[in-house]
């Protein structure tokens, strides 16, 4: 059984947990993933907070993932930000 501490101690900790999550920034609309080392070529294009992003990233802006995708950089097959973004590429 836990002791009025503990109880108190556990709210507190949900109520920062909820405060956080509500001051936390949205994604971006669209993210460019990147690779692995300083100056790694661009590897993929996502919709912002797509799954299969990895924690390498860059924010987009619409204009600049029509950019990339023009100069070939791949989309990504599973959020199909070029779909969201109307490229017909």
């Amino acid at each position: 059984m836990k002791g009025w501490r503990e109880e108190e101690e556990e709210e507190r900790r949900q109520a920062e947990r909820r405060t956080g999550k509500s001051r936390r920034p949205s994604p971006p609309d669209w993210i460019l993933e990147v690779g692995i080392g300083q100056g790694s070529p661009p590897v993929c294009v996502h919709v912002g907070g797509c799954e299969m992003a990895s924690a390498r990233v860059r924010p987009l802006s619409r204009l600049q993932v029509l950019e990339a995708l023009d100069r070939g950089i791949e989309p990504c097959t599973y959020c199909r930000p070029d779909s969201a973004v109307g490229h017909d590429g």
